[in-house]
């Protein structure tokens, strides 16, 4: 379970490795002329570590805030929305004959993608780009890879709303996100 919380949170916020052994990049390769590139390399870097260490610091300092940013650049949205899916895609696919557990959860996670891209892009864009396309012909089968006994009973339901009604699932799950960011921040005082 720990380590599915770290994939996600590399996938969330990068990840903060402050030292390293260069064996833990063997066989990694970071995608080319793609944004989300720690989220489609992050993981196999976990899965080729021998020891992993947590520390409760921030190390790691995203510049998000820059108006330049990727992130927040608008006219980018569909590449990053593009990139996400590709490298969330490659995670499910890395995990599907290794491990069910890990492997439902990044199923998970890449619906909650896949909707918040219908939420957010215009529907000709969906169509017209073809990774975009290919997301949500595969969203079913990505779908079925979520088990309600390895997620949980929340998120199953979350993500089966997803399919049904996309824009109820986007309000609910921004309010969730809203809250769970004033419960951090609670915390942190």
């Amino acid at each position: 379970l720990l380590f599915i919380k770290m994939v996600h949170l590399s996938c969330q916020m990068g990840f903060e490795v402050i030292h390293y052994k260069k064996a833990v990049f063997n066989g990694v390769e970071f995608p080319v002329n793609r944004v989300c590139e720690d989220v489609a390399t992050t993981f196999k870097i976990y899965c080729n570590a021998k020891n992993i260490a947590i520390i409760d610091s921030e190390s790691y300092f995203y510049r998000s805030n820059r108006p330049d940013s990727i992130t927040h650049d608008v006219s980018k949205t569909e590449r990053l929305v593009e990139h996400g899916y590709l490298a969330r895609k490659d995670m499910v696919d890395y995990f599907k004959d290794k491990d069910d557990e890990i492997a439902s959860f990044c199923a998970y996670y890449l619906c909650n993608d896949i909707v918040r891209a219908k939420n957010l892009l215009p529907k000709n864009r969906l169509k017209e780009n073809e990774n975009l396309a290919k997301m949500i012909l595969d969203y079913p089968e990505y779908l079925a890879a979520v088990r309600k006994d390895i997620v949980g009973t929340k998120r199953y339901m979350l993500s089966k709303l997803g399919k049904l009604s996309p824009k109820l699932w986007y309000v609910l799950n921004e309010k969730r996100k809203a809250n769970a960011r004033k419960i951090e921040w609670k915390d942190k005082d």
